[in-house]
């Protein structure tokens, strides 16, 4: 079962992730999802450490840890606010401020998310590894394309390549041992790992 009002602690890992808000899709254009990633760069980049994600045209994916609680109290404006209480508030500005984009750009009205925003803690390290197999997977299932490296909303080719990149590319392959390793597992099928949205 899922808590979709589950706290988000500080030094923690999780995974994130949403849907539209109905049936119709929330990127339509490159520019969407290069506005979606700026947007999250702007507001959650700065709060927690970023080990993959996944872009949909109907909903996205993030694997997270949040910074230590120490980080973020030096980042809280309000001294009423405690560390949770302000992740929480950064994806709402998040999402908050690619809906009022999309919905300008789109002529459209109301939420665009499934609200609240879905998560689920990452408590091991076998569960961890199957996740970024599972999120970099996403658009294979959907028949968008048929490698991962394929697709280009996702951080499969930041951590692959050598450019420079947001993505905690060490620690995703240290989970996998290797580069090589971790290529070897994306290359399997996906298999029965569970979907997100059970």
């Amino acid at each position: 079962m899922i808590d979709y009002r589950l706290k988000l602690l500080p030094g923690h890992t999780y995974h994130i992730y949403s849907r539209a808000n109905g049936k119709e899709a929330i990127f339509f254009t490159d520019a969407n999802y290069n506005y979606f990633l700026n947007k999250y760069k702007h507001y959650i980049y700065p709060i927690a450490e970023t080990y993959c994600y996944c872009l949909m045209p109907n909903h996205f994916h993030f694997l997270v840890q949040f910074r230590a609680e120490k980080e973020l109290v030096k980042l809280i404006e309000k001294d009423n606010t405690d560390a949770s209480a302000f992740i929480s508030t950064q994806f709402q500005y998040f999402l908050g401020s690619y809906t009022k984009a999309f919905n300008k750009q789109n002529a459209r009205k109301g939420s665009l998310f499934i609200h609240p925003f879905r998560r689920k803690h990452v408590r091991d390290n076998d569960y961890f590894r199957n996740l970024i197999r599972y999120i970099h997977h996403n658009p294979i299932v959907a028949e968008l394309c048929k490698k991962p490296d394929e697709w280009q909303y996702s951080s499969f080719n930041a951590i692959v390549k050598e450019s420079h990149s947001l993505i905690q590319k060490k620690t995703v392959l240290d989970a996998f041992e290797n580069l090589e390793n971790f290529n070897y597992v994306h290359q399997q099928s996906l298999m029965s790992f569970e979907s997100s949205f059970d």
